[in-house]
């Protein structure tokens, strides 16, 4: 069964072959982060799968080849998916599923099947404007769940909302070509602040793509001590982290930074 998210390898990399690409890509290359999604499945629907459960498969947001994917870690370094979660939002006025569903159900019990999609300008059907679709969507896409953005505003369009609409749109037009939002042109680990410290500092590095991102912290004598970050795949941009060392004894300390075969190193003093 294919999942709402369906991933597969790559088709054959071998010369000559008639599926073979043009160019040459490893698995181990491939960089994927699904993260921060909400996603359900309306009562009607749910209860659509149960009664054809014998010849229906209810769908996952990720199907069993896609999820091994994204656990090995080995073959896929650079996959992540975090924070998705299944739960109702609540829209207030959503619509569609039970017609949607009442289609389904009249091909399967009875053999015919009327007409039920997307065309909203009737360009696909001309000659067949059943629906009266509308655009902008007349639906109402606010929600009741507790749900926010990374940003602090609500998930999804902020039409709904148009007083954060407003205030996205204005924090939009303040901002002055901050280096912040270019990606870096070097892979760059900068000196941590404060140094010396105690018993935490600040760093920040740069990165050019994404990927997989260590952070480890060694002794002198080149034992590892901690791990910042641990193979977490992040994108290209500026990171900033704070790091604390209440657990270490007073001396210097190498931090490095590794991503693929990007590799920088500063030292930093730990004095308490």
């Amino acid at each position: 069964m294919e999942g709402i998210l369906s991933v597969d390898t790559l088709i054959s990399n071998e010369p000559g072959a008639p599926d073979s690409l043009e160019f040459i890509m490893n698995e181990n290359e491939r960089a994927m982060i699904v993260k921060n999604n909400i996603y359900y499945y309306s009562q009607g629907v749910q209860d659509y799968f149960t009664e054809f459960a014998d010849s229906l498969e209810a769908p996952l947001f990720f199907d069993s080849r896609t999820q091994s994917m994204f656990d090995n870690d080995a073959n896929w370094p650079n996959f992540a998916a975090e924070n998705n979660v299944n739960a109702d939002p609540g829209f207030a006025n959503f619509g569609g599923t039970d017609d949607m569903v009442g289609q389904m159900r009249n091909h399967r019990l009875n053999g015919t099947f009327g007409f039920w999609g997307w065309d909203p300008d009737s360009a696909q059907y001309p000659d067949i404007h059943w629906a009266f679709l509308q655009w902008p969507l007349p639906e109402d896409f606010s929600y009741s769940g507790s749900f926010t953005s990374t940003d602090g505003y609500h998930v999804g369009s902020l039409v709904y909302y148009p007083s954060e609409l407003a205030q996205y749109v204005e924090g939009l037009t303040g901002i002055e070509d901050e280096e912040g939002y270019n990606i870096p042109q070097e892979f760059t680990l900068n000196q941590n602040y404060p140094n010396p410290f105690n018993p935490s500092t600040k760093v920040s590095f740069n990165l050019t793509t994404i990927g997989a991102v260590k952070l480890s912290v060694f002794n002198t004598l080149g034992q590892k001590v901690k791990d910042v970050i641990n193979n977490q795949v992040l994108s290209p941009g500026s990171h900033e982290i704070q790091i604390d060392m209440s657990d270490n004894s007073s001396g210097v300390y190498f931090l490095v930074l590794k991503q693929q075969d990007n590799i920088q190193v500063k030292k930093m003093t730990l004095l308490k």
